[in-house]
Formats: C-alpha cells, structure tokens, sequence
C-alpha cells in the first residue's frame, strides 16, 4: 500500500482522539489511486539492480531538548539503504517522520537521532542513516565577575540504525576556543630577560605573543546513544581549553587572557588534551576523536590537528 502512516506517533493520537471528539478537518483524505499499489512507484524494481542509500538532506527542523541548553538551530540529513530490488525511498514518509520529532521533546540530541530512526524504519525496510545537527547556547557565568554570559556550541550525531535498534552512534560536540603560542612567549620570556637581568618567576605575568582563535571539536563513537552526555563533552573541552564567550567585563577579558597565556597550547596540545579528558568520562572500550583548528593571527594558514584512538590508551597516556 502506498499510504503507510507513521506507528506510535503522538501527532496520530492526537489527531485521532480529535477526530473521535467530533471536530472536523483532521481525518486523513486517502484517494483511492494513492492505494493502488500501480502508483506506489518507489516499490518497483529499478533498471540497475544495485543497492543504493536515499533521502532527504538539509531540512529545518524545530527542536525542544529537555537538557537546559537553548535550540538556536537544527537540520538533519535522512536517508534508508535500499536493496538492489527496490528503486527509491518513499520521502514524504522521511519528513512524517521529521515532523513528528519537530512536534515532541527530547530528552537529548541523540535521543532525537535515534527517535527519528526509529520512527523511519518503521514505515521503510532497510537501514536508517541520520546525521542530525544541532547548535545551541548554554548558560555559564563570567569567571570574575560571575556575569550571565553563554557559550556557542554544536552538536553533530551521525546514527546508524536497524529494524533492532541503533548499531553505530558518533557524537561530537564543537566549541570556539583560543591559545596563545608557546614558541613566541618561550622566545619574549627569554628575550626579556637578558635585557632586563632578571628571571622570570612563576607567579610574574606572563609574556606576551600571538594569539589563535578558533574551533575544538571533540566526540566519541559507540553503539549507543548513551555513551557520552554533550555536558560531559562540553565539561571536558572547558578544563582543558581557553572557551570565547558572550559577556565578558573587563576583569574577565584580564582573567581569559592571562589563563591563556599562562597554559600556552600548540594546536597538537590542543587536540591530545582534549581527547585524553574525554577519554576520562567513558568506558575504556569507547573510541574518541578530537580536531582542533586555529587561525594564526599572524600568518596566513589554519594550523589544525586531529586525535582519534581508543579511551583506554589515552587513559594509559594521560601523565
């Protein structure tokens, strides 16, 4: 049959009950060429007998997630496997799907993920692939001052799922940092003193160089969606990194400024750091990634690095 409605949907019961209640305009109109199985072209055999993946990509959906953090925006990518004897996806079952995840709310963004999957697979055979991507605001509050302020961050899910469940989960999470370089304040340190005859002791300022802003993104791979929380990744990038935020009065530029200065990173430091933190929230078996990629302020390339291994060696290598 060509009309095949989404099973255990929230939107469905209420229309459903509203219908029972006697208000008018909700029943679905279903012709009778629509249940022809003749119309249901996506069920034909194609002319290359070839697996394939299809779908819909980029769509804009309304979010609500139950973890504190405000929705600024999301879209996701959806596509099914179909087998060699199947000739396309049926999509307006894809965007039923994706509408009534728009209409419910969430526990977490890969509980979105693997809501949408689950609602996908019900209504198409084969596979379900997700790649959902949220950007949202948490509340922090200055580190001085104690100021409302917030920072900026994404979060990408990429799932897999079958008819039994979800059998692969990537989630990363990405946030703006900055450092400052370690060669040129090693070199102003040094240069300072031997104009000046003095060392420099570990509670002076620090010296000066060049800073570089840009983007942290950590994540981890497993075969649920429940491996990581985003707090958890967002806890780990924040004790290892220097994060941009929203407000920031005068003390709290100072005090940015100088943590910086004071912990100087490469973009390899960057990266490694992050990844043995998160390696430190999950089970030994989960792999974890990170990718950090600066803007040099003084020169005219991006310098990034990337870590990916199990957190069970990271945990071994963290000193």
């Amino acid at each position: 049959m060509a009309v095949h409605d989404v099973t255990d949907s929230s939107v469905d019961r209420a229309r459903a009950a509203l219908v029972k209640a006697g208000f008018p305009g909700f029943t679905y109109v279903l012709d009778p060429l629509s249940q022809d199985s003749r119309t249901d072209v996506p069920t034909f055999e194609p002319d290359v007998l070839i697996a394939a993946q299809a779908g819909i990509t980029g769509v804009r959906l309304p979010l609500r997630i139950d973890d504190g953090w405000p929705v600024l925006s999301a879209d996701v990518d959806l596509t099914i496997g179909l087998n060699a004897n199947q000739r396309g996806a049926h999509m307006s079952r894809l965007q039923e799907a994706i509408v009534e995840v728009g209409s419910q709310s969430h526990q977490s963004v890969p509980a979105t993920a693997e809501r949408l999957a689950a609602l996908t697979s019900a209504t198409q055979p084969g596979p379900v692939f997700v790649t959902l991507r949220v950007d949202q605001q948490p509340a922090i509050l200055s580190a001085i001052t104690r100021r409302p302020s917030s920072v900026d961050v994404s979060t990408v899910v990429t799932l897999e799922y079958s008819g039994r469940g979800t059998t692969r989960c990537e989630v990363s999470l990405t946030v703006q940092v900055m450092t400052a370089c370690p060669c040129t304040i090693a070199y102003s340190k040094l240069s300072s003193e031997r104009r000046s005859g003095v060392t420099y002791a570990p509670d002076m300022p620090p010296t000066f160089t060049h800073s570089q802003p840009g983007t942290l993104t950590v994540g981890i791979e497993a075969t649920t969606i429940d491996a990581a929380t985003s707090a958890e990744l967002l806890s780990a990038v924040r004790s290892c990194a220097v994060l941009r935020e929203s407000v920031l009065k005068r003390p709290d530029e100072h005090e940015l400024v100088d943590r910086a200065h004071r912990r100087p990173q490469f973009t390899e430091d960057l990266a490694r750091f992050a990844a043995a933190e998160v390696a430190t929230r999950v089970t030994s078996e989960t792999t974890v990634f990170a990718r950090a990629i600066l803007n040099e302020s003084i020169h005219p390339h991006r310098a990034a690095a990337q870590v990916r291994a199990r957190a069970g060696e990271l945990q071994r290598s963290f000193t």
